[in-house]
């Protein structure tokens, strides 16, 4: 049989399976869902007896046998034999994860997701108590592989993006007309035109190309746009484990989800959000023997639009945030006085939970305790230009509350271009630029330092941190950077050229994200990759040198 043939009919079968798999998990983690939803429990069955028959026709037997399995315990909520409860409902879930990556992935891997974990799966589905209505309390590790990281197999399917195609036609259209007026300007270069005609049809040329690569920018801009809505089922997916792990019954609500922001927005907000969402459903949601309130805890998530960007609202109906157990840990963590604290305003005490290391929680566990988490969601909005606050009422809830751009902006950097690695650095970070011959140095240790305040920072050379010069550059006058973040100095020596230019940085792809200084990357007009430098990673090597 034709090889091309048979790729059509893998490809075609990869798309219809996974929309059934999505449809499902989107079915199963629907907050409102319950088991007298015949529509709903319907719909989940026919979207497994279609994989089954899909799984079949490409000849994936031992996938064909999990399908069949999980389409018998659906048929058994159908008929009322057993209800659909958080317990089952994860159960499937890990069935669904399972035929994600099989699905995504090449024919080598399949069979050994298949291997690895379809056993697992047959023995949870197994495990149901068709009695007591519950599965099997071990779910760790089926299913799923790192689905927090995007580049994951299981992420694989899930990761798509639309694109406006009449935006996408004029892009095209822009592009086409552009060039073909830049090849007009070469053309006229060699023709033998007086110098007034010349000018006059060069100044036209270029009145055109400047409206044209305006309308072109705008094309650009709105093409990187995309819908808030590619990170939900994610976190659906993660509340609902999340509430399951800890024994708590949460409903989990989101509008405004057709939102839209610039994609890298979209990256850092995934984590960000995941990380706030767990604390709602860990710190803010109790028990349920110690809620005293009526119905399941409740969690929303807003996206709605501002003059200026995105505000994003994540609140939750739980405890809300206790005074006392802050009081407490600041006292511990010697962040402040005593009298001080007492003079704090709820407002002002709140904004210590963004503080590196702190958590109230006395027992650490996977989803909290470790004091990581919050203070690593204010520094990813903060690199996006946003912002992040927090309201909090005793017994009634908690709201965080995060203001973003649509668009991550331009950056003015100053770049170090003869590195055969080129870095740039945000000029905010900037403090100053000397000369050699502008500085008085001090010896400290075995390296020059230089003054700052009251503190002696010592001097590292640019070539041992990113490599080595693209030319000697010998001949150049040497020169002091002072790079400058919340009142920590680094100096940074530099023999080479300094040029400053804007530029829009993406997140680091898996591979370049391993490099020990690199926060983003971008390309320049010639196609040199450009590496924005890590700030907080060069603090380190002066933190590791006190």
């Amino acid at each position: 049989m034709d090889r091309d043939f048979l790729n059509e009919i893998w490809l075609q079968f990869e798309t219809e399976a996974m929309e059934h798999c999505i449809s499902s998990e989107d079915l199963l983690l629907d907050a409102e869902f319950n088991g007298s939803e015949a529509i709903k429990i319907d719909s989940l069955f026919r979207a497994f007896h279609s994989l089954k028959g899909l799984f079949g026709t490409v000849g994936l037997n031992q996938t064909l046998e999990l399908t069949h399995l999980i389409e018998d315990v659906i048929d058994k909520i159908r008929s009322l034999e057993i209800p659909l409860n958080s317990k089952i409902r994860a159960v499937l879930l890990k069935g669904i994860d399972v035929l994600k990556n099989i699905i995504a992935s090449s024919s080598q891997e399949r069979k050994e997701i298949v291997d690895e974990n379809l056993d697992a799966v047959k023995q949870l589905i197994g495990s149901i108590d068709t009695k007591n209505f519950r599965a099997s309390e071990n779910l760790k590790g089926i299913g799923r592989k790192d689905l927090d990281n995007p580049n994951s197999i299981s992420a694989k399917g899930e990761r798509f993006a639309t694109v406006d195609l009449e935006s996408l036609d004029l892009l095209f259209n822009k592009v086409g007309l552009v060039s073909s007026q830049v090849n007009v300007l070469k053309r006229m270069t060699k023709l033998n035109l007086d110098n007034g005609q010349f000018i006059e049809n060069i100044d036209k040329l270029i009145d055109t190309l400047q409206t044209e690569v305006t309308i072109l920018n705008q094309s650009i801009t709105d093409l990187r746009l995309v819908s808030v809505n590619s990170l939900i089922r994610r976190l659906k997916r993660d509340v609902f484990e999340t509430a399951v792990s800890l024994n708590k019954n949460v409903e989990f609500h989101v509008t405004g989800d057709n939102e839209r922001a610039d994609r890298t927005i979209i990256n850092v907000l995934s984590s960000a959000l995941m990380h706030l969402l767990r604390n709602s459903v860990d710190h803010g949601i109790e028990k349920n023997a110690e809620r005293g309130k009526k119905g399941n805890g409740k969690i929303s998530l807003d996206f709605s639009k501002e003059k200026d960007g995105l505000l994003i609202t994540v609140s939750d109906d739980g405890r809300g945030l206790d005074r006392k157990k802050i009081e407490k840990k600041l006292h511990e963590l010697k962040l402040i006085s005593v009298d001080d604290i007492k003079n704090l305003s709820n407002p002002q005490l709140y904004e210590f939970i963004f503080q590196p290391g702190f958590s109230t929680k006395s027992i650490v566990s996977e989803t909290s305790g470790r004091g990581v988490g919050l203070d690593v969601v204010k520094k990813n909005i903060s690199s996006l230009g946003g912002t992040i606050n927090v309201v909090s009422d005793v017994g009634l809830g908690t709201k965080f509350f995060l203001k973003i751009p649509n668009i991550v902006s331009t950056e003015d950097c100053l770049v170090l271009s003869d590195l055969k690695t080129i870095y740039a650095f945000p000029t905010r970070s900037i403090l100053w630029i000397r000369s050699v011959a502008q500085v008085e140095f001090q010896k400290h240790s075995s390296m020059r330092s230089v003054v700052h305040g009251k503190n002696i920072i010592p001097v590292h050379s640019a070539y041992e941190l990113f490599g080595n010069l693209a030319e000697n550059m010998d001949g150049l006058d040497e020169k002091i950077i002072l790079i400058n973040m919340n009142d920590k100095a680094f100096a940074l020596s530099y023999n080479g050229k300094l040029t400053y230019s804007e530029h829009v940085f993406d997140e680091p792809d898996l591979l370049v994200s391993k490099l020990p200084f690199v926060s983003g990357t971008t390309v320049d007009q010639d196609r040199n990759i450009i590496f924005r430098a890590n700030i907080e990673k060069l603090f380190e090597i002066n933190e590791r040198a006190a």
